[in-house]
């Protein structure tokens, strides 16, 4: 089954990278082991290219919203040319940048191919507290949360913070680590 890369698109340059070349770049950067020439028999000057011809990857594109904003539509086209039937991409970015991209005040609209638009919500704060406090991974992490937590009425910064994925993953990543990280 295809696994998910995830990768920052603010270093692609559409104008001037194939997508598939710069993938295989990523994923010997990120993995330097897939440099190496692929098995015998199976197509691609590196085992990173030959999992990408085989659709063993499935690109996960962060940041879309970080290109610089002329070269965003160029990329969703460049996109769209790369992808094959059956192929499957996540390309992640705020709302208002990605609408511009493709639906440009001067230009012709362009839609991303075969897309569906997935708009993350704010979490609920009651099962962003369960969450810190079943994640928390010791005692002493429980009843430090607890603390933290009671308080939110009198915080309410504090509440908006913890209703992103994001912050809620960063917040536990601090504040109950584990060993070794």
């Amino acid at each position: 089954s295809p696994v998910p890369f995830l990768t920052s698109i603010a270093s692609w340059n559409p104008a001037d990278q194939n997508l598939r070349s710069w993938l295989g770049a990523q994923l010997v950067t990120d993995h330097p082991a897939l440099a190496s020439a692929p098995p015998p028999g199976v197509e691609g000057p590196t085992q990173a290219a030959a999992l990408l011809a085989s659709s063993l990857i499935v690109p996960i594109l962060d940041g879309f919203d970080e290109l610089p904003p002329s070269l965003r539509s160029t990329a969703i086209a460049r996109i769209n040319d790369s992808l094959r039937p059956g192929e499957q991409i996540v390309v992640a970015s705020r709302v208002e940048e990605f609408s511009d991209a493709i639906r440009p005040s001067a230009a012709i609209e362009i839609m991303l191919k075969g897309a569906a638009v997935i708009k993350l919500r704010p979490l609920v704060i009651e099962i962003a507290k369960s969450y810190l406090r079943d994640d928390a991974g010791s005692p002493a992490y429980v009843t430090r949360w607890e603390q933290a937590l009671a308080n939110l009425d009198a915080h309410p910064a504090l509440a908006k913070v913890l209703s992103s994925p994001q912050m809620i993953g960063l917040a536990r990543a601090i504040y109950s680590p584990r060993p070794g990280h």
